[in-house]
């Protein structure tokens, strides 16, 4: 009919559609090194100061690199979160689950490495793999349900008189306390 209103499909794309949108074929960018310079007069230099000078860089760089490993995680962590049905999570089992989904996929790998390439479509990668965590979660039993079976069952055996046998302490007791309550038991509750 020419006068209903035309009404926009929109699907969600699947993970391999968006691990593809997010593929490159541009590895990071890499630091430049400078050509090695000629040699020339060699300075006097107390080796140990340079030591110590370089080990400061080295430490400062793996700070830096740490703190941005970090905040990477944070982020893609917080993204993951917004999806429908791991908000409620504590962010430890987010970030569980996400780094053994990215260790288990090397396209997944690959994209973390160029995260920084584009970050938008990495987003929406994170979000793609925290909505397949959140299909896996859903097919967990659900606690509050087996806590109410149990609760159920436990009442049905109070009314019907069958309640849980005590068990007695026997670690005391003479050898033969042991074998004639063992005896008496055994009278109470014969196998069937």
């Amino acid at each position: 009919m020419p006068d209903e209103p035309q009404v926009e499909e929109t699907t969600t794309p699947s993970l391999d559609e968006l691990i593809a949108e997010f593929e490159t074929n541009e590895p990071a960018p890499q630091p430049e090194t400078p050509p090695p310079a000629e040699p020339g007069p060699q300075p006097t230099v107390d080796p140990e100061k340079i030591n110590s000078v370089v080990n400061y860089v080295e430490q400062q760089q793996q700070r830096e690199t740490r703190e941005s490993e970090r905040a990477a995680i944070d982020e893609a962590v917080k993204t993951a979160k917004e999806v429908e049905g791991l908000s409620d999570l504590p962010d430890i089992f987010v970030e569980g689950a996400l780094s053994r989904k990215i260790a288990s996929d090397p396209r997944l790998q690959a994209a973390w490495q160029n995260q920084h390439n584009d970050p938008a479509g990495f987003n929406r990668l994170i979000a793609g793999v925290a909505k397949d965590l959140a299909g896996e979660l859903t097919t967990q039993p659900d606690a509050q349900l087996s806590a109410d079976r149990e609760a159920a069952n436990a009442s049905v055996r109070t009314q019907s008189g069958a309640s849980e046998p005590e068990t007695p302490d026997v670690r005391g007791m003479p050898h033969g306390d042991v074998i004639a309550l063992s005896e008496r038991l055994a009278a109470q509750n014969p196998r069937r």
